[in-house]
């Protein structure tokens, strides 16, 4: 809603009398919003959250139910398969620069490779992430996902190097309770910070990457990727990464690509050899 009352001139989206923007209204702020080549995922959401209020406004008499129907029967884009699930996987040397680029002995960078770590080697979203608080992981056992994507809490292992990564972490941060990921340590090392919002999350990883560029969701991307060709479990895949269907964890299978890529390397290699 804060972005849609962007495009009104609004700074505050409770400055707008959404009902009074009626059929018309929505229908040519939508189009603005797409016009703007957003993905189809987020049209379809501000549309959803447009229906929601204007069903609050006709519950409460702001707005008839001639006005309602129309809202509610603007179509929302179809969401290709191939265009959500784009973006890029990352290499094992990829995944090295952006640890070592977070290796430069300061509380921040410790901070970001924990940060980073959480991304690549569970697969949380960065909500999900910058939602963690301290009593969220058990050091060696698992991080516990509270207000997961449909409010779905789940628990997720932790492997040997993110472990290390937060440990690294806690030393400049300390063990007060409070949001895991903080922006700074206040006055006498207590945690009086909100914690990081998922943009900081995205802005760590953006600025980490260097010069090949990556986002939150290619590290989710790569954790899921790289689990299925380890687990060979689609099931499994889909509990951890805390999709709700494994159709939408499939997306993320190159176990197809990986062998075809294989193969081909075999072959250079005996032509090589001829």
């Amino acid at each position: 809603m804060r972005k849609l009352a962007r495009y009104l001139g609004a700074t505050d989206w409770h400055q707008i009398n959404w009902a009074g923007l009626g059929y018309a209204g929505v229908n040519a702020l939508l189009a603005r919003l797409a016009a703007d080549a957003p993905s189809a995922a987020g049209f379809n959401a501000a549309r959803a959250a447009l229906r929601g209020v204007f069903h609050q406004a006709f519950l409460l008499g702001q707005v008839g139910h001639e006005t309602l129907l129309r809202v509610q029967s603007i179509k929302g884009e179809r969401i290709s398969r191939d265009k959500e699930s784009s973006g890029r996987y990352l290499s094992a040397g990829e995944l090295e620069v952006l640890f070592a680029n977070c290796d430069d002995e300061t509380r921040r960078g410790s901070r970001d490779a924990a940060v980073i770590a959480i991304l690549a080697f569970t697969g949380l979203r960065r909500a999900e992430a910058a939602a963690l608080e301290l009593r969220d992981v058990q050091l060696g056992e698992d991080v516990v996902v509270r207000w997961g994507k449909g409010r779905k809490a789940r628990r997720v292992p932790l492997i040997a190097p993110t472990t290390q990564r937060i440990q690294s972490w806690l030393l400049a941060r300390g063990t007060e309770p409070g949001a895991l990921f903080i922006r700074r340590v206040s006055w006498k090392d207590r945690v009086l910070d909100p914690g990081l919002s998922d943009q900081a999350i995205y802005d760590i990883v953006r600025n980490r990457s260097g010069a090949f560029k990556c986002s939150p969701h290619d590290l989710r991307r790569t954790f899921v990727s790289n689990l299925l060709a380890a687990s060979q479990d689609l099931s499994a895949a889909r509990r951890l990464a805390g999709h709700s269907s494994t159709d939408t964890t499939a997306i993320y299978d190159r176990r197809a690509e990986i062998a075809d890529q294989q193969a081909m390397e075999k072959l250079n290699a005996e032509m090589i050899r001829e």
